[in-house]
């Protein structure tokens, strides 16, 4: 019987994750983008929006590159 490790659990649902990212930082884009919104919360929405966006960059590069060294 084997036992699964927690890092298996979360391998499974990172393009699920990444996605949810994506989705999220264009939602946000769109809020800062459209309606009747205060400057300051536009650029709040736009930073976040850029946050995740990086965040998804970085994360998905290092495991290509985690990948690749591993080979």
């Amino acid at each position: 019987m084997s036992v699964k490790k927690p890092s298996d659990e979360r391998r499974k649902s990172f393009p699920l994750q990444m996605l949810g990212c994506l989705l999220a930082a264009g939602l946000l884009s769109f809020q800062s983008l459209s309606g009747d919104r205060p400057l300051w919360l536009r650029v709040i929405y736009g930073a976040a929006a850029l946050v995740l966006a990086t965040g998804v960059v970085v994360s998905v590069t290092t495991r290509i590159a985690s990948s690749r060294a591993s080979d």
